[in-house]
Formats: structure tokens, C-alpha cells, sequence
């Protein structure tokens, strides 16, 4: 690991909490999210209810790798969804079930944020679907704690990583809404074959796939 004084490794059941803390303070401030839920108490309640389903629905599916400080401590954490859970040309019982427990998981949120963030699925699935298709890996979210940046361990995530799906020929897809991470992903081999305005803001939405056949 060079310089970092840590290590990569798989999340372990016990770190969901502390995963999807780590996922609302990294993102809590983005504006993305500040598109999605203007208000910051409903915004911090939403990111952790959307991080903490994430992690649980992808624990033991995913492959959810984090970086530990030699004190135990996760400052960095990457989910990687394997192709089995990508889309399919109709729809499988396992991608309605995941649907469902999201709708569920938002009900009590307010209309204005449900809609903003389901017309935001749509735009990614649509975009997503027009720019690769399966069998790819996808890469949502990469996260590192604001403390801690600067210090390559997001580099490391995703090189530790792409090293395995380069030696297996395989292809990953991921988004952003910000156009400095667009930049880093391209660095790392990734090619921008997207970018759609999000609706009732300035913000732009990138899709980005690596190794294309």
C-alpha cells in the first residue's frame, strides 16, 4: 500500500453502520444531494437511509471493499456490483424486490424528494442502458471519508479492483454528477459516453464505462 498506513480489505458485517456513516459524511454536502434533498435534516436522513439499504441489500452479493487505518478505523469504502446484478433485457425478480424495499425504505420522505430521486433512477438506467451492455461490473459509490482525502486511498480502492476485472477481460460502469470526478475516472481508464442535464437543475450527469469491446 505504499505510503498508507492501512490496508484494503473486505466490509465485514459489523461495519454497516459504520460504512454508511462514513458514505453521509463524505456525500452530505455534494451538491447532488443538495439537489435531491435541499432541506439538510431530511437530507441527512435520507443518505442514511439510502446508504445503510445499499450496503445490507449488497452485503454478501457485492463485493464492498473498504480501507481500515492500522487502528481498525474505515476511512474509504468502494461497491462493487458484480454483472449478475446488472440490468437484463426484462425484468428480474430479484431487481423488483430491490425496487420495492427502496420505495418502501423512502415512503415517509416527502413527494418532491421521492420524485426528484426515482426521476433520477430513471435517467441513470436509461443512460446506463444506452452506453454499455451486460456482462459489466458497476461501481456505486466510492467513497472517502474528507479527513482523509488527499491521501490515495480512493486511488487504491479502485486500483485494487480494476487490477482483478483487467486480468478477467471485464468491463464497469459507473456515474457521477460531478464533472472533477469524471475527470479522476477517465485517469483511471474510464471513457465519458454520456452526460444528461438533471431536470430542474444545473447539474450534469455522466456516464461512464471502462474497456469497451
Amino acid at each position: 500500500m505504499g505510503y498508507l498506513k492501512g490496508s484494503i480489505g473486505a466490509l465485514e458485517e459489523g461495519e454497516i453502520d459504520q460504512g454508511a456513516a462514513l458514505l453521509v459524511e463524505a456525500f452530505g454536502d455534494r451538491p447532488f444531494y443538495r439537489y435531491l434533498a435541499p432541506d439538510p435534516v431530511d437530507r441527512q436522513e435520507f443518505l442514511t437511509v439510502n446508504f445503510a439499504l445499499r450496503l445490507r441489500e449488497g452485503f454478501g452479493v457485492s463485493d464492498i471493499q473498504v480501507f481500515r487505518e492500522e487502528t481498525g478505523r474505515i476511512t474509504g469504502i468502494a461497491l462493487w456490483a458484480p454483472p449478475a446484478l446488472g440490468p437484463k433485457p426484462e425484468a428480474s425478480a430479484e431487481a423488483s424486490a430491490e425496487a420495492s424495499a427502496l420505495e418502501a425504505a423512502l415512503a415517509g420522505f416527502s413527494p418532491g424528494l421521492r420524485e426528484r430521486f426515482f426521476g433520477f433512477l430513471a435517467l441513470l438506467t436509461s443512460a446506463r442502458d444506452k452506453a454499455v451492455q451486460q456482462p459489466y461490473w458497476s461501481l456505486a459509490p466510492l467513497a472517502v471519508l474528507p479527513s482523509a482525502q488527499g491521501q490515495g486511498i480512493g486511488g487504491a480502492l479502485l486500483r485494487a479492483k480494476l487490477q482483478d476485472l483487467d486480468e478477467a477481460g471485464q468491463r464497469c460502469f459507473l456515474a457521477t454528477q460531478d464533472q472533477c470526478n469524471a475527470a479522476l475516472y477517465e485517469h483511471f481508464g474510464f471513457k465519458t459516453l454520456g452526460q444528461d442535464p438533471l431536470p430542474g437543475s444545473s447539474l450534469i450527469h455522466y456516464t461512464l464505462v471502462r474497456h469497451l469491446p
